[in-house]
């Protein structure tokens, strides 16, 4: 009966253990998506992203594309057009359409992005305010704000960047 009783202890401090070890906070999970990005890892990045915002950055890609190829068609009178690429394009997932572009691009710095200088979490919302890292070289600095929000939600056990 006691060995019965300490086994079911061991089973659920088991549980406990290894649902805290899988356990992520806001912070990190922001502080991950930075590094990827660092790493031009930008399918760990769309990955940082909850399911709506997913759509919605691969939409805007989307929307971008369909107006540069259709700036270029004005711009050659329709010669020239690669409409293998598109359809090509039509047929990625959103993930890999996310990544094609991102790595397609130009480099993309992220040196006004700062640390995280509080977080909020209410139930499965969380925000975080980053403290941004101005260039005080760039002229724009000098119309950014010093920090900005960045909504979490937790979605699948992790939690995700929300894009507003």
């Amino acid at each position: 009966m006691i060995k019965e009783v300490l086994y079911s202890v061991f089973i659920a401090a088991v549980v406990i253990l290894v649902g805290c070890s899988n356990s992520q906070s806001p912070s990190s999970a922001y502080r991950e998506m930075v590094q990827a990005e660092k790493n031009q890892n930008w399918g760990k990045v769309y990955d940082s992203y909850c399911e709506s915002s997913q759509e919605k950055v691969v939409e805007m890609f989307k929307s971008m594309q369909a107006l540069s190829n259709g700036l270029f068609s004005m711009l050659t009178d329709g010669e020239n057009e690669d409409s293998a690429g598109q359809s090509d394009n039509e047929q990625l997932s959103g993930r890999d359409f996310f990544v094609k572009t991102m790595t397609s691009g130009q480099d993309i710095s992220s040196n006004q992005i700062g640390k995280v200088i509080d977080e909020k979490i209410t139930g499965d919302r969380a925000v975080l305010t980053i403290e941004l890292e101005k260039d005080e070289d760039d002229p724009r600095s000098a119309f950014m704000d010093d920090t900005v929000e960045v909504g979490m939600v937790l979605e699948n056990g992790r939690w995700k960047i929300v894009l507003e």
